[in-house]
């Protein structure tokens, strides 16, 4: 029986390509031993918990600074080399972050073979470093550089596991900040949403929870208009979207892609290495910077969308990345 290890990382855009893939192998190669490595925060969420792994492992990390992350580097080092004795994986698959390319490097240092994924445009410090010696380094966008042993193979999501019954609502538009919600864009949708142009769709505006108090009291109440703290199973709500207003985290981008949205990108620049403005400008989408964001603008770009028939091609990448794993150790 062959034995897959996945270093989830730590937050959902590590965490949910991770639960995707496993989700795949398990339901292509049942006989193969799934072990999935977190940190304790995913403890409860509801997707791993569906996913039935073999074995899911939790692992404690805070908040550090710098002499405390070189201290929980060797503690981790030691915890994954006793997980990897015990467990003896044929391959670890690391999807980036501190925990991942700590569990990676173990591997390497002894001798297992490993894959990694880059979910954004710009690499990740982990991945930079643990891309010298893994046996794959699979992409979900073009970078810069290019690596002898790179493939790009999307990012794999759950949407692209489920048999949606994807039917356009033509007037459908949803606005989403991301799971914490987004002040600024917060701000300029309620200007958005108070202006006449706004009757023409029917929107749902999902501010976060931070934000949904505040912003309820300044928006109009119109019949076309929902505005929500947070939607769970968003993916399942959006499958009948047409247009979406949102930031540029490679998840979200990844399941708009999936569902056939039409997205205007509005990346946030609050991010390492500027990464979120990076993806969007891959993307099939409008692209506005949050220094040009303002209502004109907004309009425009929705009048364009108006005008464009769905652009993108479905793609399965949780597929493409086992064909990968595949080439680097056969799973049956």
């Amino acid at each position: 029986m062959k034995t897959v290890i996945i270093l989830g990382g730590s937050t959902l855009g590590h965490v949910i390509p991770g639960i995707a893939v496993g989700r795949k192998i398990r339901n292509k190669y049942p006989m193969v031993k799934i072990i999935y490595i977190t940190i304790s925060k995913q403890k409860d969420l509801e997707v791993l918990k569906k996913s039935r792994f073999d074995k899911n492992i939790f692992i404690d990390i805070n908040s550090l600074n710098r002499m405390e992350e070189i201290k929980l580097f060797f503690k981790l080092k030691k915890e994954f080399n006793q997980i990897y004795l015990k467990y003896r994986p044929n391959i670890v698959i690391g999807f980036g972050s501190f925990l991942g390319s700590v569990g990676i490097l173990e591997a390497q240092r002894m001798k297992i073979k490993t894959i990694i994924h880059e979910q954004n445009a710009v690499m990740g410090l982990g991945n930079k470093i643990c891309k010298i010696r893994c046996q794959k380094l699979l992409l979900n966008y073009k970078l810069k550089k290019n690596y002898k042993n790179s493939v790009i193979v999307g990012n794999p999501n759950l949407v692209e596991l489920e048999r949606l019954d994807i039917r356009k609502d033509d007037k459908k538009l949803v606005i989403v900040g991301g799971s914490n919600g987004a002040s600024f864009l917060n701000q300029v949708m309620i200007d958005f949403l108070n202006h006449e142009y706004s009757n023409n769709f029917d929107i749902t505006f999902i501010t976060g929870k931070k934000y949904y108090d505040d912003i309820s009291k300044k928006v109009k109440e119109k019949e076309h208009l929902k505005v929500v703290p947070f939607i769970d199973n968003l993916s399942n709500y959006l499958k009948d979207t047409k247009y979406i207003i949102t930031r540029a985290g490679a998840t979200t981008l990844s399941e708009i892609k999936s569902l056939n949205i039409l997205p205007i990108i509005i990346p946030s620049p609050n991010v390492s290495n500027n990464h979120q403005y990076f993806n969007a400008i891959q993307e099939n989408g409008i692209v506005i910077e949050e220094k040009d964001l303002n209502v004109d603008n907004l309009i425009k770009a929705l009048k364009k969308l108006e005008n464009i028939k769905i652009i993108n091609k479905y793609t399965n990448a949780s597929l493409s990345f086992i064909k990968e794993i595949n080439n680097v150790e056969r799973l049956y």
